[in-house]
C-alpha cells in the first residue's frame, strides 16, 4: 500500500514534472490567433494568419495539425468545401467538425464532417469526407487527390482515438444514441469496425448534441447529451447533461458509463407560468467542458438565465468517481469586467470553452460583450491550476484576446495533444525486498519506451521493453520516491509518474544453542541472532519461542531510537525429561515477522531433578535452618553449598532432612548439586536466604538520660519526660518504653547514637522508673538494663509564708552517675528561671524569702526546680516544676482617723492572697451601715459618730478556701 502521508508530496511532484517537452502546448481560435508558451511557462499570444492555418467561412470548428517537436505545422493549401452530390436548393453549408490521425511518419488522414441545409431548422445532413495530409519538415500538405466519402447522413459528430499499439479509431455518432467506430493503422482504409448503442432518455426525444471531447488516457468519451419534449403547444422543456461513456481501445465498443452531472432543465423560446409569474429560462453547457489530464475530474461552464434575473455563469468541477460536485467560480451575467486590451470595457458572459494543455493545466475562454453598440465580443483566458487534484484553483482573466473587436467567438481549434498515459500497478507490500509493476502504459506514439527507477538517483533506472512488467530490487528498508519516465519519439515527449512505495525489508529470525546435547534440569542459553534493519516505532519487537516441551517464552522490547544496534534479548530454558526437541522462533520487528524452525534441535539427557525445601528464608542471627530434600532418583552423590565460605559439604544421598547454622547476618544462596548415573551433574540455586541481626539473652537495653523538658513555669504547659537510650544500631528494628512496668510506647528505631521518647505526665509524679526493651526483625526482646529515674522536687511552707523548706532527689544513672553532680535550685522571676543555691548533695535548702512581690499580679504561689549538671558535659537533667502556693492573708486595722488630714482617713483590710473579700460594719445597736468590696475604695465613716463599731469579713483566698473574721474598729476624731 502506498502511503497516505505521501500523498500530497506525489502531487505536488507530478504536477511540477509533468510539463517537460511535449506537444499540445498550443491554444488556436477560430481567427488565426495561436496562444502559446514561452520558456518561463506564460502564456502568450502570436498572430498567425500569415501561416496559412485554415480559417474559410463556415468552418467553426479547424483542426490544427502540431508536429511531435510541439510546432504548429504550416498547410500548404486549405482544406477544401466539398459541395459534390448536394442539393442546389441548400445554401448554407460549412464545415463543422475535423479531426486527423497519424497513420505514417510523414502522412496524416485528415476527417471532416460537412453540414448541408437550407436554415438552422431544418434536420441535419452531415457527409464525412477525409483527405491525407503530407507531412515535409515543418510544413503540411494536403494531396492532389480529391476528398473521399466515408459514410453517409446522419452524423452527428466524430472524433480519434489512438490505441496502445501504433493505431486510431475513427468514432462517430448518429441516430443519436448509436456509435460506429472504424479501426485505422498504415492505412487509408478501416480496418476493422465496431458498432454501439446506448440507451435512450426516457420521456424525452433526444436532440443531436455535437459536442464530444475524449479524456487524455482515451478510455473515456465526454458528450453533451440534449433531450428535449413539448410540455404545451406554446412552449417546450429541454433537458441537458453530460455523460461519460467508456471506451474500449481493444474492440472499438462504446458504452454507457454513468452521468456525470445532473441534468438542467431549460424552458425554450416560450413564456412560462411559475408562481403566476412568467419566465423565460435558458440554461446551457454547451462545449465548455473537459476532462482533467488524469481522467478525474470533468470540468464545465453552466450559464443559467431566465427572463427576469440577470443569469449566473458557474464553473464546475466533478468528481467522475464519486461524482462530488464543487463550484470553483460563481459570478452574475453582466458583470463588469476589467478594462481590456484596447482600454474597452465590457460585460461578462459564460465560458465558450475549455482546453487542457501539456502542462496540463486547464485554459477557459470566456466571452465579454462590449458596452457600445458594435455588439462585438473580446474574451478572456483564465486558468485552472493542478485541476488532476481536489486543491483545484481557478485564476481568472489571466491573459486577454488581442485588440481585434472582430475576434471571432469560435471555440479552440482541436489541435492534438498525443498524451503519453503513465499509469503503472504495483505488486508491493510491506514486507517484501522486491517489487513488481504491471505495466500499463500507453504505448501510442512512436519509439515509446519507458524506465522504471528504484530510486531517484542517477544510474539506477530499469528500460524496460514494451509491455514487459519490471521488478525493482531494494536491499534497505525505507520509503522510497519510485519514479517512472515514459519517452517517446526519441525523447521528444516525455511523462513522469511518482510514488512513494514504502518497503520494509523481511527480518531474519535466527538462534543458537550453547550446546544440542545436554542433561535434563540445567539450563540451556539460547543466543538470539536475529536481524533487522528497521523496527517500527509504535509496536517495537517481539520474539516468541517455542521449545519443543510445551513451554514458550515471550520476549517484546520498545523501538528505541537513539540506539540503532541493540543486540536481541537471549533466553533460558531448562528441559526436565530426557527426548529430542525441536525449536522455534518467531520474530517481528513490528512491520513484518520472520520464523526459524529447527526439527530435533535439541537432545537432553536424563539426569537427577534438583529439589530441596527449607523451614524459613528469613530469619535473625543466630539462626539454624531445617533443609528437606525432594530428590527421588538418579542420584549417585549429593551436595550443599550454603555460601559461609566452606564451600561444597556432601551429605549422605539417603538422608532427606539436614540443617544449617547461621550465625552472621547476611543474604545467602544455598546451592544443591547432583550427580547422576548419566554422568549428568544437576545444580538448583533455587533458595536465598535472608538473615538479619538479632539479639541473644544476654543483650540489654540501657537508659542513658530521663529529663524534664525545659520549660517556662509561667504560662503553664504539659509536663513532658523524655527518655534517652542507646541505639542497637545493627540489631534493633524497635523499642518498648516502660514507666513503673507499664509499656508506654512503642517505636520504630532510627539511627543515631541514641533513640528517645516523650511521656507526658498529667498524674502522680513520685516513683517514675524508666525502662527500654529493644526487639530485632524476628521480635525477639533485650533485657531491661539500666532504668531511669528523673530528679523529683518536693517541698513545704512554714508558718504565715515565713519561708519555704525545697526536698529533691538524686540522680544516678549512665551519663551522670560515674561522676560527681552539681544541683542547682532555681526560681522563676521576671520570665526567666534564677538559681537560688548550688549544692553537690540532696541536703534540703530553706528560702526565707519564700515571699516575694517581684512578680507583677495577684501572688498566688512560686516555682521551683533542680536541674543536675557536671562539670565535664553538657548533659543535663531537669526535674519536675514545683509549685508552693501563697498562704492568705487577713489583717484587720482596729482604729482609724477620718479627719481629712490625708492620713489614715480610709479604713480597709489588709490582705494577701486573697482574692475576694465583703465587709459588713454595724453600729452598736447592731445596725449595719456600711457594706463594701475589694472593688470599692474602703469605709471613710463620713457622718458617723466617734466611738466603736463592729466589723464582720467574709473572704476566699486563692487556696480556694474561704475566711471568715470578726473584729471592732474605732473612730477617732
Amino acid at each position: 500500500m502506498i502511503a497516505k502521508e505521501h500523498i500530497v508530496l506525489i502531487l505536488i511532484l507530478m504536477i511540477f514534472q509533468s510539463a517537460i517537452g511535449q506537444t499540445g502546448n498550443h491554444l488556436v481560435d477560430g481567427v488565426g490567433f495561436q496562444y502559446t508558451f514561452d520558456d518561463s511557462d506564460n502564456l502568450v499570444i502570436d498572430y498567425v494568419e500569415n501561416k496559412e492555418i485554415l480559417v474559410p467561412n463556415f468552418i467553426t470548428s479547424p483542426y490544427c495539425i502540431s508536429g511531435y517537436n510541439g510546432e504548429l505545422l504550416e498547410y500548404g493549401r486549405s482544406l477544401p468545401y466539398h459541395p459534390a452530390n448536394d442539393p442546389i436548393d441548400l445554401d448554407d453549408k460549412f464545415t463543422s467538425q475535423s479531426t486527423t490521425f497519424r497513420i505514417s511518419d510523414s502522412v496524416h488522414l485528415v476527417f471532416y464532417l460537412q453540414e448541408m441545409k437550407a436554415n438552422w431548422r431544418d434536420p441535419s445532413n452531415k457527409n464525412i469526407y477525409y483527405r491525407k495530409l503530407h507531412i515535409y519538415g515543418n510544413r503540411a500538405t494536403f494531396a492532389d487527390e480529391p476528398a473521399k466519402r466515408l459514410v453517409g447522413k446522419h452524423i452527428h459528430s466524430i472524433t480519434s482515438i489512438a490505441d496502445t499499439s501504433g493505431g486510431h479509431w475513427l468514432v462517430m455518432r448518429h441516430d443519436v444514441n448509436k456509435y460506429t467506430s472504424y479501426y485505422y493503422k498504415e492505412s487509408d482504409l478501416p480496418i476493422d469496425s465496431s458498432f454501439s448503442e446506448i440507451a435512450s432518455v426516457d420521456k424525452f426525444n433526444d436532440i443531436p448534441a455535437a459536442f464530444n471531447k475524449v479524456s487524455p488516457s482515451g478510455n473515456y468519451i465526454l458528450t453533451h447529451w440534449q433531450s428535449a419534449k413539448n410540455v404545451t403547444d406554446t412552449f417546450s422543456l429541454s433537458r441537458e447533461s453530460l455523460k461519460l461513456l467508456a471506451f474500449d481501445k481493444e474492440s472499438g465498443k462504446v458504452e454507457e458509463y454513468q452521468t456525470i452531472y445532473q441534468e438542467i432543465d431549460t424552458f425554450w423560446y416560450s413564456e412560462f407560468k411559475e408562481n403566476n409569474e412568467t419566465v423565460l429560462r435558458y440554461g446551457i453547457i454547451g462545449e465548455a467542458f473537459e476532462v482533467s489530464a488524469d481522467d478525474t475530474y470533468t470540468y464545465l461552464s453552466e450559464s443559467i438565465s431566465s427572463k427576469y434575473d440577470a443569469g449566473v455563469n458557474k464553473l464546475i468541477r466533478v468528481n467522475n468517481n464519486t461524482l462530488n460536485t464543487v463550484i470553483l467560480s460563481e459570478e452574475p451575467d453582466g458583470k463588469i469586467v476589467d478594462t481590456l486590451v484596447d482600454g474597452s470595457t465590457g460585460t461578462n458572459a459564460h465560458y465558450h470553452d475549455i482546453k487542457l494543455l501539456n502542462n496540463r493545466k486547464l485554459y477557459c475562454k470566456k466571452y465579454i460583450r462590449f458596452n457600445d453598440d458594435s455588439q462585438t465580443t473580446h474574451f478572456v483566458f483564465s486558468v485552472i491550476e493542478y485541476p488532476n487534484s481536489p486543491l483545484s484553483l481557478l485564476e481568472d482573466a489571466v491573459l486577454k484576446s488581442p485588440n481585434d473587436k472582430n475576434a471571432s467567438g469560435h471555440p479552440f481549434s482541436k489541435s492534438p495533444y498525443n498524451y503519453l498515459i503513465v499509469k503503472p500497478s504495483i505488486v508491493e507490500g510491506e514486507c517484501i525486498s522486491e517489487v513488481t509493476f504491471i505495466d500499463k502504459c500507453d504505448y501510442s506514439l512512436p519509439n515509446t519506451k519507458v524506465t522504471y527507477y528504484t530510486e531517484d538517483v542517477a544510474g539506477s533506472g530499469v528500460l524496460v521493453a514494451r509491455g514487459e512488467n519490471p521488478t525493482l530490487t531494494y536491499t534497505k528498508s525505507g520509503n522510497y520516491l519510485c519514479k517512472v519516465i515514459l519517452k517517446s519519439h526519441e525523447g521528444t515527449y516525455k511523462e513522469v509518474w511518482y510514488d512513494t512505495l514504502k518497503i520494509r525489508m523481511p527480518p531474519v529470525a535466527d538462534f543458537t544453542a550453547a550446546d544440542t546435547l545436554v542433561c535434563a534440569h540445567v539450563p540451556l542459553e539460547f543466543t538470539n541472532q536475529s536481524v533487522s534493519d528497521t523496527v517500527h516505532p509504535a509496536q517495537g519487537e517481539l520474539w516468541v519461542w517455542t521449545f519443543g516441551d510445551g513451554e514458550t517464552e515471550t520476549v517484546s522490547r520498545p523501538f528505541d531510537s537513539a540506539q540503532d544496534d541493540l543486540t536481541p534479548p537471549n533466553v533460558t530454558h531448562t528441559y526436565t525429561r530426557p527426548g529430542t526437541y525441536t525449536v522455534s522462533l518467531f520474530y517481528s520487528n513490528g512491520f513484518c515477522d520472520s520464523t526459524l524452525v529447527k526439527n530435533r534441535y535439541i537432545t537432553v539427557v536424563d539426569a537427577p531433578a534438583p529439589g530441596f525445601s527449607i523451614d524459613d528464608t528469613r530469619g535473625c542471627t543466630p539462626v539454624t535452618l531445617i533443609l528437606t530434600d525432594t530428590i527421588t532418583k538418579n542420584t549417585t552423590k549429593k551436595e550443599y553449598n550454603y555460601n559461609d565460605g566452606r564451600g561444597w559439604v556432601g551429605v549422605p544421598v539417603d538422608q532427606e532432612n539436614f540443617s544449617q547454622t547461621y550465625t552472621t547476618a547476611g543474604t545467602y544462596w544455598i546451592v544443591q548439586r547432583l550427580y547422576g548415573y548419566t554422568n549428568c551433574v544437576t545444580q538448583q540455586d533455587s533458595i536465598q536466604v535472608f538473615l538479619s541481626p538479632g539479639f541473644t539473652e544476654d543483650n540489654k537495653t540501657n537508659v542513658a538520660l530521663v529529663s524534664y523538658q525545659d520549660v517556662p513555669a509561667e504560662p503553664r504547659t504539659d509536663e513532658v519526660v523524655t527518655v534517652m537510650w542507646h541505639t542497637n544500631i545493627d540489631t534493633a528494628s524497635s523499642y518498648e518504653v516502660y514507666r513503673d512496668g507499664k509499656l508506654i510506647k512503642e517505636l520504630a528505631a532510627f539511627a543515631g547514637v541514641y533513640n528517645s521518647a516523650d511521656d507526658s505526665l498529667v498524674l502522680e509524679r513520685a516513683g517514675l522508673n524508666y525502662a527500654v526493651v529493644a526487639l530485632d526483625s524476628c521480635d525477639t526482646r533485650t533485657q531491661a538494663g539500666r532504668i531511669g529515674n528523673p530528679i523529683q522536687v518536693t517541698g513545704k511552707v512554714i508558718g504565715d509564708n515565713d519561708m519555704s523548706i525545697i526536698s529533691h532527689t538524686g540522680y544516678e544513672e549512665l551519663l551522670l552517675g560515674t561522676r560527681e553532680i552539681s544541683y542547682s535550685l532555681q526560681t522563676f522571676e521576671y520570665n526567666e528561671w534564677v538559681e537560688l543555691n548550688s549544692q553537690n548533695n540532696t541536703l534540703d535548702y530553706e528560702d526565707p524569702r519564700f515571699l516575694n512581690f517581684v512578680n507583677e499580679g495577684l501572688q498566688l504561689e512560686k516555682s521551683y526546680r533542680v536541674v543536675g549538671s557536671t562539670n565535664i558535659s553538657s548533659d543535663k537533667t531537669i526535674s519536675n516544676i514545683l509549685r508552693l502556693p501563697y498562704k492568705p492573708i487577713l489583717f484587720l486595722p482596729t482604729a482609724f482617723t477620718p479627719n481629712a488630714d490625708g492620713l489614715n482617713d480610709v479604713w480597709l483590710p489588709i490582705t494577701f492572697g486573697v482574692e475576694h473579700y465583703e465587709v459588713d460594719i454595724y453600729n452598736r445597736y447592731g445596725q449595719k451601715i456600711v457594706h463594701f468590696t475589694e472593688q470599692d475604695a474602703g469605709w471613710s465613716a463620713e457622718d458617723v459618730a466617734m466611738g466603736g463599731y463592729m466589723v464582720i469579713i467574709r473572704a476566699k483566698g486563692t487556696d480556694n478556701e474561704w475566711y471568715n473574721l470578726k473584729s471592732t474598729v474605732t473612730v477617732v476624731r
